[in-house]
């Protein structure tokens, strides 16, 4: 009896792989598109507002939900003759400290309203930075599982077909999806001009082969007309096909 609830899992395993690169790829593009928003309105701000030298009076220390450590900074200066005091700062770095003089900008319209002179590359760096974290992920995923796509259509279009020897199907435990490791199988091919013996190992595989391939049979192999090292194992799913029954 085939357990046809581990297969479909499996199967499903190799879609969430394309939903979480794809996934990670627009929260990166998000990530960016924030980052230029914040980047550019504060820009913004800065070009329209009047730079004052400010003091940092107070810097309190406080831990939020999560217990990360953040710290809240209050200035004061003066501003067309007006003295300003305790106001908060959106804004702290290593450099801030106590009676420290800093740069700001601060809003002709509203003069408690300041922000520190340079926040806007900050802006740009910290969401910039999230961008290629996620971005490397998402985009590395889809362009992978893209070429490999394109690899198999290309060897099975062209490539020259040849009929390998399985000779193991393991579990591939480097990689884990939704707490399943992927299968790998292994398998062989003896070229007869030359008696040389060529190995090859397939793509990971979301669903048992051993369902469906025993050692010692033949499996369908695509390789480049003039390289083997380019190839494409064919390890089918037979659970997925009308002919085969569960």
């Amino acid at each position: 009896m085939r357990n046809s609830g581990v297969i479909r899992t499996r199967v499903n395993n190799a879609n969430t792989v394309r939903i979480v690169g794809a996934v990670f790829a627009v929260l990166s593009v998000v990530f960016l598109l924030i980052g230029i928003i914040a980047f550019v309105a504060t820009t913004k701000a800065e070009n329209s507002g009047d730079e004052i030298e400010a003091t940092v009076t107070r810097i309190e220390e406080y831990r939020d939900s999560d217990g990360d450590r953040n710290y809240r900074v209050f200035v004061s200066y003066t501003y067309e003759g007006t003295l300003y005091e305790d106001i908060r700062l959106d804004f702290y770095d290593s450099s801030t400290y106590e009676g420290n003089t800093i740069t700001l900008v601060v809003d002709p319209k509203n003069p408690t309203k300041v922000l520190k002179k340079g926040e806007a590359i900050f802006f740009l760096l910290i969401f910039g930075f999230f961008f290629l974290v996620f971005g490397s992920i998402g985009f590395t995923i889809l362009g992978v599982t893209a070429s490999g796509e394109g690899k198999k259509k290309r060897l099975m279009e062209n490539g020259r077909l040849v009929h390998a020897v399985v000779e193991g199907i393991e579990l591939n435990t480097f990689i884990t999806v939704n707490g399943m490791n992927p299968y790998n199988v292994f398998c062989g091919y003896v070229d007869p001009a030359t008696g040389e013996k060529i190995e090859f190992k397939s793509n990971n595989l979301y669903f048992n082969p051993n369902e469906f391939y025993e050692l010692g049979s033949y499996i369908d192999v695509y390789v480049d007309q003039d390289n083997y090292k380019k190839y494409y194992v064919d390890v089918r799913n037979k659970a997925l096909e009308g002919n085969y029954n569960m």
